[in-house]
């Protein structure tokens, strides 16, 4: 047991986890020599000896069904149309028994942009989205779909939004009723994208040379402004109406907020080491406690408050939508703008003023203070602004030129639980939704099985995945310029051991992109991916192959030749084969530890018209990482693709 009050067993997996108040959750992995045991994966989480939430998977990690007993509560992906061809949720339903309780259909453009949102419970709070050309949301209208499901014949509200280059919203119109905008809201930024004027007026607008909001509009009132402290970390620590003090904050070292003093109410916040709150107390007594699945890291099931059990249940953005009883009974709903402003409801889907169980978890899944400010673990965020108050703390190293942004304004589709960056396209049930550079197609990315292979050391695995992948580029051919759709077809085998202790999800610098140069492209795909969204180790250095659509060879260094967009193929298809191996070693504990990892890569190519060679050694990939997790992981791959390209 370690001081946090974590147990393992031998083989190093989570067992229970005890709570400060003497509350005991048991994790049950399946019976002996089961898959669930072979795979060390969830099957049961239980409250004592009493299941609050029973999971079912597909491959290695991905939860299809998950059940709360209690109520009788079942989400389930494994039914014909839960999910599309490219494993996108397009209906998730919340049952019991027979009964929707909550049930959210989707379709997806072309792009992966989520086209509606058909509420079929709450018919009144379905959605149609409108997206520009870099996928930020424009426009959303709210109320009851039309035939085609493009618009809305009977509209309750409306939301409309215009950026500039970096992002920032330069107009925000709204409609709460369906009569109409009734506020259409101008703003200006200066070069650093910090918020100038709303309206023309920056009374209600301060920061500070770090980039802080030290004076800001509140989210519900935009006539009015809270005034902030920040500490030397830049962490909100005060909170103020005029000179009445709203809200004081405490931090530990690990950033984790562990007091807030409202009033004269102190209430103080216990966490695990994956940073989510276990227990809540005023003084010494136990005010809540929370019970969290295995799904996402915030993915909530329960929260028990005096004897009081609600259960959440969210849609597939992490929203939550809805609170049950222990009967499965709905109790509270709730609903949201664009950018997250929440509308409480009864069970009913009727309006109210505010919710009757005083709960705090709401747009995707994260806290919501008394101010109406959330807190993103690492800063806050504005719901009326759709946008956070605090510059990112790691900076531009979330890749976006907008470090107040919100997920690049894709927040119908998009999480950001660290308050760092963007997950890119994860959906509930933990798969990758395509959102492929310009010019890049994604077109198909399967697991086909796992097979686990009992070994001295533990229990390997060897995968299999078949992907189809395409680019379309310029290509120069006796100085004209062309396009070229190549189509690639990939068959991956790959089997590793290892493990990794005090949780596993984690921090890498080195990002699953593909990097283009004239000379080559190395395509690095993201590692598996755990239930809650992240990977399965420190290291997202699963680089299998190298390919290069232009500048150069398709294979290798380049050797292709062609001009600064590369050659035009004169053979329409060609094969390769890679095999390789990649590992990592951590050390460390809780969110903070560090290590190393490596990716080796040898290969040949046949009949490429590009520049089809041996070449050996085509890449080595070293570098630190920055995650969660002690332990080491080594995996042997291999793959075998076929490009074809055609001249258009």
């Amino acid at each position: 047991m370690t001081k946090s009050g974590t147990n393992f067993t031998k083989q190093l997996r989570l067992t229970s986890v005890k709570y400060p108040d003497g509350k005991t959750i048991n994790y049950a992995y399946g019976t002996s020599g089961s898959i669930d045991d072979l795979f060390s994966r969830y099957s049961a989480i239980k409250d004592g000896t009493t299941d609050v939430a029973q999971y079912v998977y597909n491959g290695a990690a991905t939860p299809m069904k998950a059940t709360y007993p209690q109520p009788g509560l079942v989400l389930d992906y494994t039914v014909s149309g839960a999910l599309d061809n490219f494993g996108r949720i397009t209906d998730h339903a919340w049952k019991k028994s027979t009964t929707d309780i909550v049930r959210i259909k989707h379709a997806y453009d072309r792009v992966g942009n989520r086209k509606y949102r058909e509420d079929t419970v709450g018919t009144n709070f379905s959605e149609v989205y409108v997206y520009d050309g870099v996928n930020q949301l424009t426009d959303m209208q709210r109320g009851v779909l039309n035939t085609a499901k493009t618009g809305v014949s009977t509209k309750k509200g409306q939301e409309s939004f215009a950026f500039d280059a970096t992002g920032n919203w330069g107009t925000y119109k709204q409609d709460n009723t369906g009569g109409g905008f009734t506020l259409t809201q101008a703003r200006t930024h200066n070069k650093a994208n910090e918020v100038l004027t709303i309206a023309g007026s920056a009374t209600n607008i301060a920061l500070d040379r770090n980039g802080n909001m030290t004076k800001l509009p509140k989210p519900d009132n935009w006539s009015a402004a809270f005034t902030c402290t920040y500490d030397a970390w830049n962490r909100l620590v005060i909170v103020k109406d005029g000179t009445t003090t709203v809200a004081t904050y405490g931090y530990n070292g690990l950033n984790h907020r562990v007091k807030k003093i409202v009033g004269s109410e102190t209430r103080l916040f216990y966490f695990n080491q994956e940073w989510q709150c276990l227990e809540e107390r005023i003084g010494s007594t136990v005010a809540q406690t929370y019970i969290w699945g295995s799904r996402y890291i915030d993915d909530l099931v329960c929260r028990d408050k005096s004897s009081e059990r609600l259960y959440s249940l969210a849609d597939p953005n992490w929203n939550v939508v809805a609170l049950t009883n222990t009967s499965g009974t709905v109790q509270e709903r709730m609903a949201y703008s664009a950018f997250g402003k929440e509308v409480w409801l009864n069970a009913s889907f009727a309006s109210k003023a505010s919710s009757s169980y005083v709960w705090n978890r709401a747009f995707s899944g994260q806290v919501l203070d008394e101010t109406g400010l959330m807190l993103y673990r690492n800063r806050f965020y504005h719901v009326g602004f759709g946008r956070f108050v605090q510059r990112d703390p790691i900076g531009y190293e979330a890749n976006d030129v907008n470090i107040y942004r919100y997920v690049n304004n894709a927040s119908i589709l998009l999480t950001d639980p660290d308050g760092y960056f963007a997950i890119p396209g994860i959906d509930s049930i933990g798969n990758f939704v395509n959102t492929a550079d310009v010019g890049e197609i994604n077109v198909f990315d399967q697991l086909l099985g796992i097979i686990p292979v009992p070994t001295p050391l533990g229990v390997a695995s060897v995968e299999f995945r078949l992907s189809l992948s395409g680019s379309v580029e310029k290509c120069c051919d006796s100085g004209e310029q062309k396009l070229v759709f190549s189509g690639e077809l990939c068959l991956d085998v790959s089997g590793g051991i290892g493990t990794s202790i005090g949780g596993t999800s984690g921090v890498t610098f080195r990002k699953g992109t593909k990097k283009r140069n004239r000379n080559k492209t190395i395509y690095e795909k993201p590692g598996p991916v755990k239930p809650n969204g992240k990977p399965t180790s420190p290291v997202t250095t699963d680089d299998h192959y190298a390919t290069s659509f232009g500048g150069g060879g398709a294979r290798g260094d380049g050797t292709g030749g062609g001009g600064p967009y590369g050659p035009c193929p004169n053979e329409p298809c060609s094969m390769s084969i890679a095999i390789g191996a990649s590992g990592f070693i951590s050390a460390g504990w809780g969110r903070w530890s560090a290590g190393a990892a490596f990716d080796v890569t040898f290969g040949k190519c046949y009949s490429d018209n590009r520049g089809c060679e041996w070449y050996g050694l085509n890449k080595f990939g070293s570098g630190p990482t920055v995650g969660q997790g002690t332990g080491g992981r080594i995996q042997i791959y291999g793959e075998g693709c076929a490009l074809c390209s055609k001249v258009i």
